[in-house]
């Protein structure tokens, strides 16, 4: 059945993460999942930058803001607050299972290279058994390998291993999004066969 309203969502752009250190985080999301760094942006010292406290609410807010490609045109939008200074002492324990815990899932070649590069930089499986191998009762996914991951900041992110037998058409995605992106018209969503 086809919607017919004014109103769509046409693409996701960036999913914001706020940290403690953007150098700190960039380790992680540029070492050991080998994305790059497209922007960085530090605040001026003599200015509070009041879209910032608009947006977040946060009164005097400045922030030092890096977005790492992921795919093109979404990135990881890594936020440091420099102002004010977050609560010493106060960490939001995060679990896959409290309501407004988010994480990002990640397709992924290499796993075990991320896993142990991801351990140096103080991330850590969620539950150290781990690793979970799907079953051959999947379509196309037999083989797939899935892990939970969690940051120093309590950020979250999904790994997923596809085995290389595996094609991605079976998975019910385009071979390369940003080509059905561009083929198509930018301001109606993707439709995917």
């Amino acid at each position: 059945m086809e919607s017919r309203t004014s109103h769509t969502t046409l693409h996701a752009n960036h999913v914001g993460i706020t940290v403690s250190s953007v150098d700190d985080a960039l380790a992680f999301w540029n070492q050991a999942l080998g994305l790059k760094t497209m922007e960085l942006t530090i605040p001026s010292a003599d200015r509070e930058d009041e879209l910032t406290e608009t947006l977040s609410g946060v009164k005097g807010a400045k922030v030092k803001v890096a977005h790492v490609e992921v795919t093109p045109g979404f990135v990881v939008e890594l936020i440091e607050y420099t102002s004010p200074p977050a609560e010493k002492g106060v960490t939001i324990k995060s679990k896959p299972n409290l309501p407004g815990t988010m994480h990002l899932n990640l397709q992924v070649k290499g796993l075990d290279g991320i896993l142990e590069k991801g351990r140096q930089l103080g991330w850590k499986m969620v539950d150290e058994a781990g690793i979970v191998t799907l079953p051959d009762d999947g379509p196309g996914l037999a083989g797939t390998r899935v892990v939970y991951l969690q940051g120093p900041n309590q950020e979250m992110v999904e790994l997923v291993e596809v085995p290389q037998q595996t094609q991605i058409h079976e998975l019910g995605v385009p071979e390369d999004v940003s080509d059905a992106y561009e083929k198509g018209n930018k301001d109606e969503p993707i439709e995917l066969e």
